[in-house]
């Protein structure tokens, strides 16, 4: 099956970039020019396989330039060849062990294959660069899935020092704490991150769970519906490493990532019209258009929403996020039974759904 650029830039966001990890890691010996690790160039997009080529010769010229493989890595790993990429960011390391975004990408990469050693060299990038957040945030991810949970919250909490406007060490310092029981930690941290995110939709979800947990259903319900009215993608956290690899895709990601940011930003008019330039380009992405129902949603225009968001559901019928947000529109306008029918949808799609399955439950109990 042919992997051609178009149908490989359904990565939206740097949220979206964790789906370029999937592939697992070479552990051959060190990568030299003789056998570079690249797809079948008649396969590709025309511009991308010139610019795979002319990389392809700069190694051969000069197979001991870290700086060369790291660029082929990160073009190759933005478009989605990740085995490819993690032998070229294996070829940058050992020629440049002390350069903190070839560890860094090498063991977002190796996460698929060894946790181990992606913690190990997690640990490494952040020696290189202490100062470092996103290095950070994903190493106490790992950390987490290793069930090494103080280490982990260690790591965030610098994190979130090294990061005050972002939400998402709080965020992740909040289910830890809810981890443990301790909803009252829980809660302070998920407030602290609404009032440095306002727009951040899974901020205000995360409220919404502890308040309920600590037995506060009037505040829970009040969170939950806020939830509802924002944006259902909030930027992740600045990351320029992976910028860098964002900006070597040839589609139209970074026309994605400036819109969010125009929506975390609140300018709610400017980032429409980006949702729908992007909805032009790119028809066959869901995301750009859920952003645009949710901030449709926003200055209440509660019909265009509705009808945005059953078009979604007509062209990606198993997208949660639209059955979800079309509920809480119609929730909004008093038509709960078709709201109900909606969530259960959402849940049949995505039965982890906490968000769904608890605003579910609101509506049963307002309906008796």
């Amino acid at each position: 099956m042919k992997r051609l650029l178009y149908l490989r830039g359904a990565l939206a966001g740097l949220f979206l970039i964790s789906a370029l990890v999937i592939a697992g890691c070479s552990s051959r010996s060190r990568p030299d020019a003789s056998s570079l690790p690249l797809p079948d160039l008649d396969e590709v997009h025309p511009k991308l396989a010139v610019t795979l080529q002319t990389l392809a010769d700069e190694l051969r010229g000069n197979p001991s330039s870290a700086e060369s493989w790291g660029e082929l890595g990160m073009v190759l790993m933005a478009h989605g060849w990740t085995t490819e990429a993690s032998e070229a960011f294996e070829g940058a390391t050992q020629r440049a062990p002390d350069e903190m975004k070839w560890l860094y990408l090498r063991a977002m990469l190796l996460e698929a294959q060894d946790l181990h050693r992606a913690e190990r060299t997690y640990a490494e990038a952040a020696t290189v660069e202490p100062n470092d957040a996103p290095v950070r945030v994903r190493w106490a991810h790992v950390l987490i899935r290793l069930d090494r949970l103080p280490a982990a919250e260690e790591q965030l909490r610098v994190a979130a020092q090294l990061a005050p406007d972002s939400p998402h060490p709080l965020l992740a310092l909040g289910r830890a704490a809810i981890d443990r029981q301790d909803y009252a930690a829980a809660k302070q941290l998920f407030q602290q991150a609404t009032e440095v995110a306002p727009y951040c939709r899974e901020a205000r979800e995360q409220l919404a769970r502890a308040n309920f947990l600590l037995g506060d259903q009037p505040r829970a319900e009040r969170d939950q519906l806020l939830a509802g009215s924002l944006p259902p993608v909030f930027p992740g956290l600045a990351d320029p490493v992976l910028q860098e690899v964002n900006r070597r895709e040839l589609v139209a990601r970074q026309s994605a990532e400036r819109a969010d940011q125009l929506a975390a930003a609140g300018d709610a008019a400017a980032a429409a019209a980006a949702f729908e330039k992007l909805i032009q380009d790119r028809p066959d992405l869901s995301r750009p258009r859920l952003n645009l129902a949710a901030l449709l949603a926003m200055q209440g225009d509660l019909s265009t929403a509705a009808a945005m968001y059953r078009e979604i559901i007509e062209l990606f019928p198993n997208e949660a996020l639209a059955y979800q947000g079309l509920a809480g529109v119609l929730a909004r306008t008093g038509n709960v039974p078709d709201a109900i029918a909606a969530y259960q949808q959402c849940v049949l799609l995505k039965p982890d759904f906490a968000q769904a399955h608890h605003a579910l439950g609101v509506l049963w109990e307002q309906q008796g």
